[in-house]
């Protein structure tokens, strides 16, 4: 089984999130392929977003902000979300939008009910 460990913490290192990941892991069946992430940045490469999508499983471990996740990790999960639509309906329709010439989503919640989700919706 392939699992992901994704650290959504915005710390770069010694983060408690970090060490319940570290701690969890300990705790999986041995056998498992395991891919660690850290989401301290809101976007997220390409590679990694692949890597993420070929998982079975996500363990995500994050600090709570006044009882809701971090914003960076917010616009990765939006982009982690695309990659899936992709890969079960083929591809999206004019997305060219979502690329700017960095590479990077250009439109990715900004929201509390914005997101990918919103704009498949109301297409």
């Amino acid at each position: 089984m392939k699992i992901a460990l994704i650290n959504g913490s915005p710390k770069v290192k010694n983060s408690a999130s970090e060490f319940i990941l570290t701690s969890v892991k300990s705790l999986l069946p041995a056998d498992s392929v395991f891919k660690e992430f850290k989401f301290n940045r809101p976007i997220l490469n390409e590679i990694d977003l692949e890597k993420i999508a070929d998982t079975d499983v996500l363990i995500f471990a994050f600090p709570l902000y006044v009882d809701g996740i971090p914003s960076h990790l917010l616009h990765c999960l939006d982009q982690i979300d695309l990659v899936k639509l992709r890969r079960t309906s083929g591809t999206l329709k004019n997305d060219n939008w979502l690329r700017t010439d960095t590479g990077a989503d250009s439109r990715v919640s900004n929201e509390a009910f914005g997101g990918c989700r919103t704009l498949q919706c109301i297409r």
